[in-house]
């Protein structure tokens, strides 16, 4: 059966939240909350008074670093943005063309069959330039052609900017972040669970470790991988 898109985003939603909770400290089975909400054991006043977010710690860039994989595997991303910034920085900058080599043969004798060469281009303006001499005066060229590439500048941002191709992603992260996703405020997650008689203690997990955590490795493991390399 296929999945409407709806139906995608909020599998995605689902979860991540999931994996927060789980990589949370204190680690929590999110599905188990969520049933006791629904088989009202959790009332709406304990939800309010004392929500799970409140509960549970999870650094901003282990957050983040979750939401985004949900996002990449359920390809929520946008990379329309990239491809626009990717054109405007070539309308501004010289920029490379395919050209391709006939084959000849050399003064030797020697034959060269053809190939796929580059061929460096002029900033738009430049090229627009060049074209306008045929019309108008240099000043009113360099003004001109100033302006024009402006204008085409100008036409791909507002492509970018009306579409909102990253709308989804957006919508995705926000729909966590400011739902039920544990806290990233250490202090307060301490002082709840040492109220409840039961102190712990979080240690943040090294951000750069993340991809590697996901992948099963302990801190002692890795620790000692990197001896042997050192």
């Amino acid at each position: 059966m296929c999945l409407t898109r709806k139906q995608v985003i909020h599998k995605a939603y689902d979860e991540c939240m999931v994996e927060l909770y789980k990589k949370a400290q204190p680690s929590a089975d999110y599905h188990e909350y969520v049933r006791k909400i629904k088989a009202k054991e959790i009332t709406k006043d304990d939800q309010v008074e004392n929500p799970i977010y409140t509960r549970h710690y999870l650094s901003v860039e282990e957050t983040q670093y979750i939401i985004k994989k949900y996002c990449d595997a359920y390809r929520l991303n946008n990379e329309f943005d990239d491809a626009c910034d990717l054109l405007i920085n070539d309308a501004q900058h010289p920029y490379m063309i395919d050209k391709f080599v006939e084959s000849y043969t050399d003064d030797n004798g020697d034959f060269h069959p053809g190939c796929r060469d580059y061929e460096e281009m002029p900033p738009i303006s430049k090229q627009i330039n060049n074209e306008l001499k045929k019309y108008f005066g240099e000043d009113i060229n360099n003004d001109a052609s100033t302006a024009i590439e402006q204008i085409f500048i100008n036409f791909i941002n507002s492509r970018k900017k009306f579409y909102q191709f990253d709308r989804e992603a957006e919508q995705f992260k926000a729909s966590l972040v400011l739902g039920p996703s544990p806290t990233s405020n250490k202090e307060m997650v301490m002082e709840y669970w040492e109220k409840q008689g039961q102190p712990i203690e979080i240690i943040d997990r090294d951000p750069d470790r993340l991809w590697l955590y996901d992948q099963g490795y302990t801190d002692e493991e890795i620790d000692k991988e990197n001896a042997e390399y050192a």
